[in-house]
């Protein structure tokens, strides 16, 4: 019905009132005003139908939509029943606010013509809350029938995926991080998606039970290596609690130098040069234990800090990027070798370094056994000197 339709209504409802007061004869008025009401709420439904077949007719033919979309999987609900229930309560949310106002219309004409009692404001009040109830049937037709939509074009987005980051979806429909979390946690508590959760930080749309606890295993992991990393940095404390602030710094470089020796052979997969990075790993840890113990030997590792250990972070850095590529070609296995056996040359050099480091101490130890070896020969206590001494002469 459109907004001539109304309007014509609105002119039959006021002649009639306008008739029966003029000749005072109101015994058809209820009658005549009822019949007018009832054919106008027919022509309403006849539009709304109407306006539902155009619509389907105008909507494209659906494609045909994987497995998946069809109810088949275990991961998503089908939305059949939903949209059917959006469009049922926007039909009947429409057909009812209809009634109410065109009923109030009637009301308001006779209040005009001075024929409202309190019956009428009554019945008026009541027309007034239905009509609200009913636009807001209307109103959550249609947000159903939205989230229905949004629920299809989620599940394409996932393309196959059991999980994705919620700004993904976002920049698919076009709402905001804020709308698609709210929206997305509304579907997973009315099971649309059967198996679905966010993660902690609700940044990502997980689908799939099993997926969801590989990602809770991670995390457990993730918090157990934190904690590990926060109890190591907390001992690092206090065991560099009496360096100085340069030796704390040295100290601080090579734990960088460390780690990122360590992801690179987590990141290289073959077994003989991961042997190779271990060693290089151990050693190097060893040697700024050593720096720990002795402070003054830092003089003799400005070379390992400004040139040895960024050189060779440089030579893992272009193995990894070398042992990915796809197809392994003359030059690409050639460059490898000749990283491999860098490594072994630098691995010697610095166990030659490490070595080194303890020089003052091997000097320190030689020289304190060579004073107790001469304190015992005085005293008479070094195994020549007990020979010497027969047990005849000792009876």
């Amino acid at each position: 019905m459109g907004y001539n339709d109304w309007s014509d209504l609105g002119n039959d409802i006021r002649r009639m009132v306008d008739e029966a007061v003029s000749s005072g004869d109101f015994r058809r008025l209820d009658e005549n005003i009822r019949r007018t009401v009832t054919d106008g709420l027919e022509n309403l439904g006849d539009s709304l139908k109407k306006g539902m077949e155009s619509l389907a007719a105008e909507r494209p033919e659906p494609r045909r939509q994987p497995a998946a979309r069809r109810g088949r999987s275990p991961l998503f609900a089908r939305t059949i029943g939903a949209q059917a229930g959006g469009v049922a309560l926007i039909a009947a949310g429409c057909t009812v606010a209809g009634g109410c106002l065109i009923a109030l219309l009637v009301f308001l004409i006779m209040s005009l013509a001075g024929l409202a009692g309190a019956v009428l404001s009554v019945s008026a009040g009541i027309l007034g809350a239905v009509l609200v109830l009913a636009a807001g049937a209307a109103l959550a037709g249609k947000s159903l029938l939205g989230r229905a939509k949004r629920f299809g074009r989620y599940v394409e987005a996932l393309e196959g995926r059991t999980y994705c980051d919620i700004k993904e979806l976002a920049e698919r429909t076009g709402k905001s991080l804020r709308f698609v979390k709210s929206d997305l946690e509304k579907m997973i508590r009315a099971r649309w998606f059967r198996q679905g959760h966010l993660d902690r930080q609700e940044t990502c749309l997980i689908v799939s039970e099993e997926t969801y606890r590989q990602y809770l295993e991670s995390e457990k992991q993730a918090e157990l290596r934190r904690k590990e990393e926060q109890e190591r940095a907390g001992r690092e404390r206090r065991e560099n609690e009496g360096l100085s602030e340069e030796i704390r710094k040295m100290m601080e470089t090579g734990r960088a130098y460390i780690e990122k020796i360590e992801r690179s052979n987590d990141a290289i997969p073959g077994e003989e040069i991961s042997e190779k990075i271990s060693h290089m790993q151990t050693i190097v840890e060893r040697i700024f234990e050593r720096l720990k113990e002795n402070p003054d030997c830092a003089d003799d590792l400005r070379r390992f800090m400004d040139y040895y250990l960024p050189t060779t972070v440089k030579l893992l850095d272009a193995y990894e990027e070398l042992d990915r590529q796809p197809v392994q070609g003359e030059n690409i296995r050639t460059g490898k070798q000749e990283i491999e056996k860098t490594l072994d040359t630098l691995n010697l050099a610095f166990e030659k370094l490490l070595d080194s480091l303890f020089e003052d101490t091997a000097w320190d130890v030689a020289t304190d056994i060579a004073v107790l070896q001469t304190m015992l020969a005085q005293e008479g206590l070094t195994e020549q000197k007990l020979k010497a001494v027969s047990p005849e002469k000792e009876r």
